[in-house]
């Protein structure tokens, strides 16, 4: 995350933090764990009022006690919360399970390419740009 706010606050965007969650692999994640973290990312978006975009940077191979796909429901979510003019990003680990529920919700996936994850940062400075191809899409911005 660090290197999205390197590149985006210089860039003249206004960034509206949320949430920050993350586990270690072990498992399915319970409902009770997967509501509350979309409930409080949910209750971050609607505070944050208008929205000229959504990054979320996930890891794309979360599986629910209940659910197999646990980034295509939240994905679904958050879409439904801030509907389908604002652009919807969403960055994933280089062997996430890419569903059809999750390319359907969001705008763009993009996947970090290496192992351990040494590219995570220049990754951010080449992701800049399709952040604002996709707002353009969409609209102007508020800048």
């Amino acid at each position: 995350m660090g290197g999205f706010l390197d590149v985006l606050v210089p860039a003249g965007a206004e960034v509206v933090p949320t949430i920050a969650a993350n586990a270690v692999s072990s498992g399915p994640v319970t409902r009770q764990a997967f509501d509350h973290v979309k409930d409080a990312l949910l209750e971050g978006l609607a505070a944050a009022g208008r929205l000229d975009g959504v990054l979320l940077a996930l890891h794309g191979a979360m599986v629910l006690e209940d659910a197999p796909d646990g980034e295509g429901e939240l994905l679904a979510a958050v879409r439904k919360a801030i509907g389908p003019a604002v652009p919807l990003v969403a960055t994933l680990d280089l062997h996430a399970t890419i569903t059809a529920r999750m390319v359907q919700e969001a705008d763009a996936l993009v996947g970090y390419d290496t192992y351990p994850h040494v590219d995570l940062y220049p990754f951010d400075d080449d992701f800049e740009p399709e952040i604002r191809a996709v707002v353009a899409e969409r609209g102007e911005t508020r800048r």
